[in-house]
Parts: structure tokens; C-alpha cells; sequence
């Protein structure tokens, strides 16, 4: 029987990751959540790629749809 606990960390980490990123959740979620990213090469990866992906979106302009 195998242990599965860190694959259980890293996709609860992973669904928390846009709470993070909106400041959402309660403080100990946000917190528990950093810590895992901290130690976790990963979950850091994967945190990187997901900030910059959002910021690449948030800096990009709607265009008028013509409506």
C-alpha cells in the first residue's frame, strides 16, 4: 500500500492556488498553502507558471466587440 499524502498535498495546493492569488480563504489555508509551495519544488513551479499566466491575462485589454 503506497502513501499518497504528498500527491494529496500537491492537488489540494493546486486548487488553492487561485484563492492565494485573489487573497481569498481564511488565513490559515493562505498560510498552510505558502508553506507547501515553499517546500515543494513542484507546487513552486507550478505557483510561478500560475502568477505569470494571471498577469499575463490581467494585462491584457478587452477589444470592443463591435455591440
Amino acid at each position: 500500500m503506497s502513501d499518497d499524502r504528498p500527491a494529496r498535498a500537491c492537488e489540494e495546493t493546486r486548487e488553492r492556488f487561485a484563492l492565494l492569488l485573489d487573497e481569498e480563504g481564511s488565513d490559515g489555508e493562505r498560510a498552510e498553502t505558502l508553506r507547501h509551495i515553499e517546500s515543494c519544488p513542484a507546487c513552486r513551479g507550478e505557483w510561478k507558471t500560475y502568477r505569470e499566466t494571471a498577469e499575463l491575462f490581467g494585462s491584457i485589454e478587452a477589444e470592443p466587440t463591435g455591440e
